[in-house]
């Protein structure tokens, strides 16, 4: 799949001018994730997600240093695609790459986002776009230096004033020492 730099959805846009990046579609563990009617459980563009035998699936994170982590990747769903009417989804492996997101615990009620040059982990939480709440949907966080656990990015810019965050993720996952 050829990602289209400057595609842009509600949630999600990479930002990479030439990304090296390998996506493929996946089948998906519930098909309601990939049903834009089931507005309650579908991906988010942007949404990490958890490929395991049972197809890409929401992660479930009980802490910083759940094991699950570091094998979640971006998932871009974008409207139209026929992988989704299939019951799969493309899923972003490999490469390092420039993002924005809005996906991020700044969105959340009383959340904090992350401030540039800080790592950021994941968090299941409800997301908030535009005034739309998102359940359990799996987010950035700032990474706790207190608690050091595996991270997914680091924030290079700070979010704007319509609540976009910009990203830089690392070929692999990381642990912070």
């Amino acid at each position: 799949m050829t990602i289209a730099i400057g595609y842009s959805s509600e949630t999600f846009e990479f930002k990479s001018k030439y990304p090296k990046l390998w996506v493929s579609a996946f089948p998906v563990a519930n098909a309601n994730l990939v049903d834009p009617s089931a507005t309650a459980t579908v991906f988010l563009d942007g949404e990490y997600a958890l490929l395991s035998a049972g197809g890409v699936n929401r992660p479930t994170i009980g802490g910083q240093d759940d094991p699950q982590i570091i094998e979640c990747h971006h998932v871009t769903g974008n409207p139209g695609r026929a992988d989704l009417q299939f019951g799969m989804i493309p899923f972003v492996l490999d490469d390092n790459y420039l993002f924005v997101t809005r996906l991020h615990d700044g969105n959340v009620a009383a959340g904090t986002a992350p401030n540039a040059g800080e790592l950021c982990t994941l968090q299941t939480a409800d997301v908030v776009i535009e005034g739309v709440t998102y359940v359990g949907r799996c987010i950035l966080i700032a990474l706790d230096t207190l608690a050091p656990g595996y991270y997914v990015c680091r924030v290079v810019e700070p979010v704007d004033t319509k609540g976009w965050i910009r990203c830089y993720a690392m070929r692999g996952h990381y642990r912070q020492a």
